[in-house]
C-alpha cells in the first residue's frame, strides 16, 4: 500500500504591518508599523513630520488592520 500526502507550505503570518497614517495637524503622511497579535489597541503616537501627538485607535485581526481612526 502506498500512501500519498499533500503538503502545503504557506508563508509564515507577519504580525507587524505597515500602514501610512494621515497627520489631522499637518496633513502630512508617515508610516507606522503595528503589532497586530492584539484585537483593539488605543496608543498616542507622535506624528513624525510635525511631532505633535495623534491619539489612536486600532483594531487588528493577526496579521492585518480592520479599522483605523484617530482623533486630536
Amino acid at each position: 500500500m502506498r500512501l500519498r500526502y499533500k503538503i502545503e507550505i504557506t508563508q509564515p503570518m507577519q504580525p507587524i504591518v505597515s500602514t501610512d497614517v494621515v497627520c489631522p495637524h499637518c496633513g502630512e503622511t508617515f508610516n507606522l508599523e503595528v503589532d497586530t497579535s492584539q484585537s483593539e489597541q488605543d496608543l498616542i503616537e507622535d506624528c513624525s513630520i510635525c511631532c505633535r501627538p495623534i491619539n489612536l485607535t486600532i483594531r487588528c485581526r493577526p496579521g492585518e488592520i480592520v479599522a483605523l481612526a484617530f482623533s486630536q
